[in-house]
C-alpha cells in the first residue's frame, strides 16, 4: 500500500513527495516509476524486510529492483497492461533489531545476489 503526499511549488513539477510504502518490490518498481526512479525507504521496524524476504510469496524473494536501486542499473519490468523502464536509485534507511538482519543474512538470495555487500 503506497500513500503519497505531493508538494508543489508555483506549479512545477513535483518538487518532492513524501511516501509511506509498505509493499514488495513489484509495489516498490510503481512507486519507483511516479518518483522519478528515485526513492528513499526508511523504516524503524523489519516489516519491509519480511515483506522482501518473500512473506506473502511463499517465502521466495524477489529482489532485482533492491539491487538495480544500488547503483542505478537498468530495470524493465513488463506486465500484461504495463510495461516500466527505470534506473533507479534507492536510499535504504532501516532502524531494526539486530536479529532481523542476522535471519536477513541467513536467506540466501540476499547472502548470493549481494544485497549485504551493496547495502550493509
Amino acid at each position: 500500500m503506497i500513500f503519497i503526499r505531493r508538494n508543489f511549488v508555483y506549479g512545477l513539477k513535483v518538487v518532492f513527495s513524501v511516501a509511506y510504502f509498505r509493499g514488495g518490490t513489484e509495489s516498490l518498481a510503481l512507486a519507483l516509476e511516479e518518483q522519478n526512479g528515485r526513492i528513499a525507504l526508511l523504516s524503524d521496524e523489519g516489516g519491509l524486510i519480511d515483506t522482501w524476504s518473500g512473506l506473502y510469496s511463499g517465502g521466495i524473494a524477489n529482489i532485482d529492483v533492491l539491487l538495480k536501486g544500488w547503483d542505478g542499473g537498468d530495470l524493465r519490468i513488463k506486465r500484461k497492461d504495463k510495461e516500466i523502464f527505470l534506473s533507479p536509485l534507492i536510499t535504504l534507511f532501516l532502524i531494526v533489531q539486530p536479529v532481523i538482519l542476522e535471519n536477513l543474512s541467513k536467506n540466501k538470495v540476499f547472502c548470493g545476489k549481494g544485497f549485504f555487500r551493496s547495502f550493509f
